[in-house]
């Protein structure tokens, strides 16, 4: 008689059960279960996925926590990732002027949608400029 925690000695497997699908034959016990895959290596993003970390990094670069831009940071924005566009400008209220333009709420705040607008309209001024100049470079 075995004491009680006393094994009756080395585990067993249970017997295998006959197969339907072929009387006669036992089933094989089951497979331990396979390991997944391993995942693929990293792949480097591509020019535009790099553009578009980009864009939506300085847009919460400078609306923080808010997530959205105040005039003021729509201001540094422009001052520090667009040098010079300020200062070229003829008109002193051209600030305002966008602000008014992308503040579709009318609450004072540039949602990440009104900044893309804002980077997607100065990329075609800028595409536009740069067709014309390259015809006119054709022409000489």
């Amino acid at each position: 008689m075995r004491a009680v925690g006393e094994s009756a000695g080395p585990a067993r497997t249970p017997p295998a059960r006959p197969c339907r699908a072929y009387p006669g034959r036992r089933r094989a016990p089951p497979l331990p279960a396979a390991l997944p895959p391993p995942p693929p290596p990293p792949t480097m993003p591509s020019q535009m996925e790099h553009a578009m970390e980009t864009l939506m990094f300085t847009f919460h670069k400078y609306a923080g926590d808010k997530n959205h831009l105040g005039k003021e940071d729509l201001r540094a924005l422009m001052e520090k990732e667009f040098p010079g566009f300020l200062e070229n400008q003829r008109d002193p209220m051209a600030l305002d002027k966008i602000m008014k333009d992308l503040d579709q709420c009318r609450d004072g705040k540039v949602g990440f949608q009104g900044f893309f607008s804002l980077v997607a309209g100065l990329t075609i001024a800028c595409n536009d400029y740069f067709v014309l100049h390259m015809k006119q470079k054709g022409r000489k």
